[in-house]
């Protein structure tokens, strides 16, 4: 994925934080509890954006740190989570201790890492038998209206394909230093309106790296398409679905 579109988030950091999807609880508790970690185990949040994941895990872990590269994502994050240790850093170079934490996770991000020395210095960090997790939000592929939007999105600006589109468990049970892949999905929705959504999809690399005037045509596009799915109800409200995805990679001794 090209850089330009891995750092164009912090433009849209405000819009990221209000319309982003937040992450089920329940996927993340299965993943600790199946590998067997402390009952309060410490946590890292690796290209932690906003916080959306952060909220999330800090349910669930002991002490938990969140690390993200971009300062104006990592200013709305601080805003929203003061309790949350924020650092600046990126997931090929982790501004932390070996063998420091019981689980590294990156949640819709892992496509702008490279994976393999992402992977390394994440098996720095963690202690033995420790877990990696990537997860992504994803379109449940079940012909929804949301799914329509997407496909829509593809067709219209093949330049610039979502980026989500690799072979995960494949790329990510190639590396050396883990085994184990279980991945775990979990279904969900996430409430909005017509104008919260045109503002998510802005969020969107594939849209927000376009020039200004290509950019408000494709959105209002993708909105007509949504609208010809009666995706809104009469007050412009409806519910995104979601399929919450977790690989989930143990370190080896």
């Amino acid at each position: 994925m090209s850089a330009e579109r891995a750092l164009s988030f912090g433009a849209v950091a405000e819009d990221y934080e209000a319309t982003r999807p937040g992450w089920p609880r329940e996927a993340f508790a299965i993943a600790f509890e199946q590998f067997d970690l402390p009952e309060r185990p410490d946590v890292v949040d690796v290209a932690a954006g906003t916080g959306k994941l952060t909220r999330t895990l800090a349910e669930l872990a002991g002490t938990l740190v969140a690390v993200e590269p971009d300062a104006a994502l990592r200013a709305v994050l601080e805003r929203e989570l003061p309790a949350v240790t924020v650092l600046e850093g990126t997931a090929e170079a982790l501004p932390l201790r070996k063998a420091s934490a019981d689980a590294v996770c990156a949640g819709q991000a892992f496509h702008w890492f490279d994976v393999g020395r992402a992977l390394d210095e994440f098996a720095r960090v963690l202690r033995r038998r420790g877990i990696a997790i990537a997860a992504w939000n994803t379109p449940p592929e079940e012909g929804t209206w949301y799914d329509a939007v997407i496909d829509f999105l593809k067709v219209a600006n093949p330049d610039h394909l979502p980026a989500t589109t690799i072979d995960w468990p494949q790329a990510l049970a190639a590396h050396p230093l883990y085994g184990g892949l279980v991945e775990i999905a979990e279904r969900h929705e996430q409430p909005t309106t017509r104008a919260a959504f045109r503002r998510l999809l802005g969020t969107h690399s594939i849209i927000n790296v376009l020039p200004p005037e290509r950019r408000s045509e494709l959105i209002e596009q993708a909105l007509a398409v949504a609208d010809a799915q009666g995706a809104f109800d009469a007050d412009g409200c409806c519910a995104i679905p979601w399929r919450c995805e977790l690989f989930v990679l143990r370190r080896r001794d």
